[in-house]
């Protein structure tokens, strides 16, 4: 909904009983559209850890991120690198290829910090003009809102650090600097990956109240149990 309301949401969801919208600002374009019965729903985990040990899990990794290549990631990744900060990527198009959801679980648990970079939009100035495909990106996509993931939900879940993008209403989820940490621009970014990385017993137990948050509050069982209860409500 964040993105595609007004071109397709709006014309199918008249058609449907119920329906369920991860997008906060789309609740008003439902009621002005006459949708009644539209329920906030959200991302969350579809498997989780519940028997870690945050005292001796071994890292593997500093700084690790899970997700496909586009080109503002790599951009970013590859300023990290410049800056000294080593990152190990794993998905659609980078080097260490794709992982199994297990592997990723495992990736996640053995990282002292998980990123969760941006797929939405990008504005800094830096990117947008690194190449002339980076313009061409910028100006031809449709994605000029950032939205909440599933990501993060699962790195918490599976005991991981997490290092996110600010996203709007994540606070209704996490709170922020306590839960979940959070970056608003790439010197935000290098500052925090340092600071955490420095101070591990801080990073441990944003870790620890994250992961007590996800796996108390935010799996999909979690969510399916919301759902229904409100159309039960509702009959």
């Amino acid at each position: 909904d964040q993105w595609r309301f007004d071109i397709f949401t709006r014309y199918q969801a008249p058609h449907f009983t119920y329906a369920v919208t991860t997008d906060k600002f789309a609740l008003n374009k439902y009621r002005n559209i006459g949708y009644k019965n539209v329920i906030l729903g959200q991302w969350a985990s579809f498997a989780f850890d519940k028997n870690i040990n945050f005292r001796t899990v071994k890292y593997k990794y500093d700084v690790s991120f899970v997700g496909g290549i586009n080109s503002y990631r790599k951009w970013l990744v590859s300023k990290l690198k410049k800056a000294g900060i080593k990152v190990e990527c794993f998905g659609t198009g980078w080097k260490n290829g794709r992982v199994t959801f297990d592997e990723m679980g495992e990736i996640f648990k053995t990282s002292k910090i998980n990123l969760n970079i941006s797929n939405s939009a990008n504005y800094d100035i830096r990117y947008v003009f690194s190449s002339l495909r980076s313009i061409k990106v910028f100006l031809k996509s449709k994605k000029r809102i950032e939205q909440i993931k599933a990501r993060n939900f699962e790195i918490p879940a599976f005991g991981g650090f997490q290092l996110t993008n600010y996203i709007p209403f994540l606070e209704d989820y996490f709170k922020i600097g306590k839960e979940v940490a959070v970056y608003s621009s790439f010197e935000d970014l290098l500052l925090k990956i340092r600071y955490y990385l420095e101070n591990e017993s801080i990073r441990s137990k944003i870790a620890y109240k994250g992961h007590k948050k996800t796996i108390q509050e935010h799996t999909y069982l979690h969510r399916l149990k919301k759902i229904f209860n409100e159309i039960e409500t509702n009959l």
